[in-house]
């Protein structure tokens, strides 16, 4: 795998990038972890948007929460069992 002299290592990064996934799926998954899709938070952050507020609960929360721990995604990763907890790099509030 390519690494640059004197740039420090993604763990995560280091995880998606031998994966089989499609290269797609790499790529929004690594745009997710480095919190680089165009959500409500992002948008807000740049002034695009007035509000950063989750659209689903009205809660100011970030990517991780829109795809991870949203009340209406959970259910989706506990049926492939799969809870945000059980990730390495994710931490929830």
């Amino acid at each position: 795998m390519l690494h640059f002299q004197g740039v420090p290592r993604d763990k995560f990064a280091d995880c998606i990038w031998p994966s089989f996934a499609p290269s797609r799926c790499k790529i929004f998954i690594w745009l997710l972890n480095r919190e680089h899709l165009r959500t409500r938070a992002f948008l807000f952050r740049r002034g695009w948007k007035d509000s950063d507020s989750c659209p689903h609960c009205s809660l100011s929360k970030d990517t991780l929460h829109l795809f991870l721990t949203n009340s209406k995604v959970e259910p989706v990763w506990v049926r492939v069992g799969l809870q945000a907890e059980d990730l390495p790099h994710v931490q929830t509030s």
